[in-house]
């Protein structure tokens, strides 16, 4: 039935049909009382008629109506009259996002204007327990106010939730075929009629923002059948590849949104909305990467000798070629830790562009013959694999270097990007061939992340600086090596900071250009010294030297910018990292870390164990995934993390003694047992030197049991010995039963980081 203009319900008189919804018409209305218009949604015959549906429909409406967020419609009321139904609403004058979206997207000012309070309005309703189901455009409008509204919270539930799936009213075809109604935006889980919760709404936000950017669908098909089977399985094409203005980090967002798996998506809207505000800032700022970027990634070369130990000397081209290659403007190059994850590794070309978010590939081989060498070198194009360019050097062993540059320049030309204001930025190399070669084994130990992979690799520049004394970048690499012993516990500061302060300033002194020079520096200042001031200027001039320098960035969000309290700064320059090495170990538990340190805990979960999933060994990532569930208040999952660390690192045994401490005593049992393990160490360190970990461990454990005379002992302990770890005294979670404690003002003054 449609009522005519002038036809009165009660207190309202209609004044024009608006549209019609699943659940009947909507009309612009005047509330004759209040004098103001309003939205009419006629209900469905069929509802007003059943007595359950009804009186459920008004029960969650009411629910509903409590909704107040200035990107929500507003419900009034729900009425009857004259034998109708209706629900009175907030009128907006605009127009639908699907009137506002061109065919190739919207502008990218434009898109972050409308996604980011679309987020936002939908993360206040998840906050009360209150889910969509029904994302589409035709359900956001944009006022001539130019606010953003979403309309019908809730409500999709209501009028589909009793109906089988092939029935419900969304789900309408026309008679060419065409899908009308709901069914493009639909999640995995609603295709298959399972349970849907809050994370349904983040996958049809990550299609309705894909809609947004690029004027097109992620998933396609010719009929309801075809489109619910390419929810299903397929992979969107990623929106850079239809708009190559768009930023590459914004390819990763809406990525996420659509993971078929719930768990992998975000977990909240909420922080959702928070990397679109993150990227916005950045995109204002000019720091985001976008798609246009000219991209690479520099793949080990491939020793085709018969003498294994031509290993070294391969990667060593592979370095060389992605140093020279990182000095360029306007070249985003892949760091070298996720281009060596697939050294050994049969991987199609197209595969690596796609988990890298690079569009070309730089592969190469060496072949030893005597004294002579061949280095042959090829580029190819990650969307069709052709090759755009390849050659081949004949060179004598002693011309290793001159095949570096010859590539590295032909390479250069290929890509036709001119050279960045860096002709006075030093490459990290000496032209001594064996100083090279233990600089690149030291980099391999190094990355090892273990306490004798650190040890190797200071033992490796050692050597280096005895043949080579001036090798800047041996002496960052030295100061490195130094600091990781510290930060992890494996030796005490007296013993290491001393040495890597000596060693990074020797690097700034022989090479001031050197970003990593800078990096090592700005480290050892904050670390040592808890000079935040000089630690920033150092981590910054590090990036401004070498913007690709991923672990530059780590530390600054680390070690500053954590540590400062500055946390959510801190996930995003941890995000910018693992942009440049998507597939490092130590970014992307970096990134985890950051979101842990922010509160963002179902995120670091996810990042963490996305982190496992890549190295399932990883002891740090998987005693941070126990410590975020903890401060999630998802504790028996915690304690099935902490029996798992146990039985990897072989010590089944204590297995049994963690269970009984969890059944007799829950949470607080299981930290008293960590504890009883921990304290005669602790103790012990106190004299012996080198417990700053153990004490700042000893801190957190009774912090979370809420003990703070105990929790502060500790924490001074830590401070006292430099723990590696005691930075994050203002950004771990476990701590925070302490902040309104004098003492610990004390110690934050102590330490610079008072507010």
């Amino acid at each position: 039935m449609v009522l005519e203009a002038g036809t009165r319900l009660g207190n309202y008189e209609i004044v024009e049909l608006v549209g019609k919804g699943g659940m009947g018409e909507v009309y612009r209305a005047r509330d004759v009382r209040l004098g103001r218009d309003i939205a009419i949604k006629l209900l469905l015959e069929e509802m007003s008629e059943d007595p359950e549906r009804l009186e459920r429909f008004e029960r969650e409406a009411r629910i509903i109506a409590s909704l107040n967020h200035p990107n929500i419609v507003t419900i009034h009321s729900v009425e009857h009259t004259d034998g109708l139904r209706f629900i009175t609403m907030e009128f907006v004058d605009g127009s639908t996002l699907a009137e506002l979206t061109p065919p190739d997207g919207l502008p990218l000012s434009r898109f972050f204007e409308l996604a980011q309070p679309i987020a936002v309005a939908v993360a206040a309703a998840h906050d009360q327990g209150i889910t969509h189901r029904d994302l589409k455009p035709e359900n956001v409008m944009v006022g001539n106010d130019g606010r953003v509204r979403v309309l019908d919270f809730g409500l999709a539930k209501l009028e589909v939730g009793e109906l089988p799936l092939e029935d419900a009213p969304t789900l309408a075809l026309t008679s060419a075929g065409g899908l009308l109604g709901t069914v493009p935006y639909m999640s995995p889980e609603q295709v298959q009629s399972r349970p849907a919760d809050h994370r349904s709404d983040i996958f049809s936000l990550g299609i309705l923002f894909y809609e947004m950017a690029t004027g097109k669908r992620p998933f396609e098909g010719e009929s309801s059948a075809d489109l619910m089977s390419a929810i299903l399985r397929d992979t969107p094409t990623s929106i850079t590849d239809l708009r190559a203005d768009l930023p590459r980090h914004l390819a990763r967002i809406l990525r996420r949104c659509l993971e078929k798996d719930p768990q992998q998506r975000y977990q909240s809207a909420l922080n959702l909305a928070n990397d679109l505000e993150d990227l916005k800032r950045e995109v204002d700022a000019g720091t985001a990467m976008a798609s246009e970027r000219p991209s690479i990634v520099v793949l080990p070369f491939v020793n085709m000798s018969a003498d294994p130990d031509q290993e070294y000397f391969c990667d060593g081209m592979a370095e060389e070629v992605i140093n020279a290659l990182t000095q360029l403007e306007g070249l985003h190059v892949v760091a070298r830790t996720s281009a060596f994850s697939f050294k050994g590794r049969n991987v199609d070309v197209r595969e690596i562009g796609n988990k890298l978010g690079v569009r070309s590939v730089l592969e190469g081989s060496v072949r030893k013959a005597g004294d002579r060498l061949r280095v042959t070198a090829q580029l190819i194009n990650v969307d069709d694999g052709y090759h755009l360019w390849s050659d081949h050097f004949d060179r004598q062993l002693d011309d290793v270097f001159a095949i570096q540059d010859e590539i590295s320049a032909s390479i250069v030309e290929t890509l036709k990007v001119k050279l960045g204001v860096g002709s006075t930025r030093t490459k990290e190399r000496t032209e001594n061939r064996e100083v090279y070669d233990l600089y690149l084994r030291a980099l391999y130990y190094e990355g090892l992340a273990t306490e004798q992979g650190y040890r190797r690799s200071i033992e490796c520049v050692e050597r280096a600086l005895v043949l080579d004394p001036d090798y800047a970048a041996a002496h960052a690499g030295l100061s490195r090596g130094y600091m990781l012993l510290n930060t992890y516990g494996f030796s005490s500061a007296e013993e290491a900071l001393p040495k890597a302060e000596a060693a990074a300033i020797r690097a700034v002194e022989l090479d001031d250009s050197l970003a990593t020079a800078h990096h090592a520096l700005g480290t050892v200042r904050a670390s040592l010294h808890w000079d935040w001031v000089g630690a920033e200027s150092e981590f910054r001039r590090a990036i401004e030297l070498n913007p690709g320098l991923a672990s530059a960035r780590y530390s600054y969000a680390l070690r500053f910018l954590s540590a400062s309290g500055r946390t959510r700064e801190a996930v995003a320059e941890t995000r910018r990292a693992l942009d440049i090495d998507p597939l490092s170990l130590l970014m992307n538990r970096g990134l985890g870390e950051t979101l842990y340190w922010d509160r963002q805990y179902d995120e670091a979960i996810r990042q963490f164990r996305l982190t496992l999933d890549l190295a399932p060994d990883f002891f740090l990532a998987r005693n941070l995934l126990a410590a975020a569930y903890t401060s999630n208040d998802q504790l028996e999952e915690s304690f099935q993390v902490r029996c798992e660390i146990l039985r990897r690192a072989g010590r089944g045994n204590e297995v049994e003694e963690l269970e009984a401490a969890w059944a007799e005593g829950g949470e607080a049992g299981m930290l008293r047992w960590y504890i009883q393990r921990a304290l005669p160490k602790a103790e012990k360190a106190k004299t012996d030197g080198g417990g700053g970990n153990r004490a700042w461990s000893m801190a957190l454990l009774y912090g979370r049991l809420g003990e703070v005379r105990k929790a502060l002992d500790w924490l001074e302990e830590a401070v006292r010995q430099r723990g590696g770890l005691v930075i994050l005294i203002k950004a771990d979670p476990w701590l925070d039963s302490l902040r309104s404690d004098p003492r610990y003002g004390k110690i934050l003054k102590t330490m610079g980081l008072a507010d």
